[in-house]
């Protein structure tokens, strides 16, 4: 129920900064903007981001002193991500690019308290308290979003949005960080055996992988076709993407409706058909309504409308793709 609620406050919080952005923000600003958020989700991931993971199973067995252990080496870890920031803050600023320089210079200051402060929530997780998970984690959304929104009115430019985007986040999960171990103060356990920083760093070497994978494409057109086709590119992938969030939501509720009622087990069957036709119809569906929501939601991108058509035609493989792994397991 919580976490349902989270999501949904999410999606709310990522609709309305969207909807701001695209109509008050330029597309320059804008692919500037999501530029350099893109290549931040890369540097993020140079530390040992599989604490995240390490956490919740230590946590559950009463050695909840990781925490500490997990900040110290995640603070430290992050340097690196630091130090390429930095780097390419000089590249910019040898190129006479004043404003991405500054940005990567905020970026490198905030990254190890930005990646250290979010532990909070695989701790929670560890104490199975969903509700507070819920709870601190829509709260910096919300407040995220109503940065944004206001910089986007009063102030749209690259520079402003960056550094509100930063210092919000730093600021509000500071709080929930300090909120949270003052309700699960940490035990006076042994320090965790390296044994767990071991394979909190093997699991990191997956989330960068991961991270090039999600913002390579992002790059690559920044520097080849500019900042205003990263912008379109991205508000093109907008509605399809939070489609495709939905469906990861559903199918394995489907999935396991149809489970109980056969009593066997996944019958491929009996539940490809109705998830395949459902899914056939929202695209069909979308594809119908895509000139009225982005002529009223997004007027400045209308140029999106014919690549957000295409891309929503591979939404077809998502539940393909999901039933084949369930499957197989």
């Amino acid at each position: 129920y919580w976490l349902t609620i989270a999501q949904i406050v999410n999606f709310v919080s990522l609709f309305a900064v969207s909807i701001f952005l695209g109509n008050f923000v330029d597309k320059t600003t804008y692919g500037e903007y999501k530029y350099v958020i893109s290549i931040s989700s890369i540097l993020y991931v140079f530390c040992i981001s599989g604490f995240n993971i390490v956490i919740p199973k230590l946590v559950s067995k009463g050695l909840t002193n990781i925490i500490n252990q997990a900040f110290k080496s995640t603070l430290i870890s992050s340097l690196v991500g630091s130090l390429f920031a930095i780097i390419i803050s000089v590249y910019y600023h040898i190129n006479n690019n004043a404003v991405l320089a500054i940005c990567f210079l905020i970026i490198s200051a905030s990254i190890p308290l930005f990646n250290s402060l979010q532990l909070y929530s695989s701790y929670l997780t560890g104490y199975k308290d969903y509700k507070r998970i819920a709870l601190y984690g829509f709260a910096p959304d919300i407040i995220s979003a109503i940065s944004t929104i206001l910089v986007s009115t009063y102030t749209p430019n690259t520079l402003a949005l960056i550094a509100t985007y930063f210092a919000s986040n730093i600021c509000i999960h500071g709080l929930m960080y300090i909120l949270v171990l003052h309700k699960y103060p940490p035990q006076n356990t042994p320090v965790v055996n390296k044994q767990a920083e071991h394979v909190a760093l093997n699991l990191s070497f997956m989330n960068i992988i991961s991270a090039f994978a999600n913002n390579i494409d992002k790059f690559l057109i920044f520097h080849f076709l500019g900042a205003e086709s990263l912008a379109i590119l991205t508000f093109a992938q907008a509605f399809p993407n939070q489609i495709k969030s939905v469906q990861k939501n559903i199918i394995p509720i489907s999935i396991s409706k149809f489970s109980e009622k056969d009593g066997s087990g996944i019958n491929l069957k009996k539940v490809l058909p109705s998830i395949l036709l459902t899914n056939l119809f929202i695209i069909i569906l979308y594809l119908l309504l895509t000139d009225r929501l982005f002529s009223f939601f997004f007027p400045n991108y209308l140029a999106s409308i014919s690549l957000s058509r295409i891309i929503s035609l591979s939404l077809i493989f998502i539940p393909i793709n999901y039933l084949i792994q369930t499957y197989q397991k």
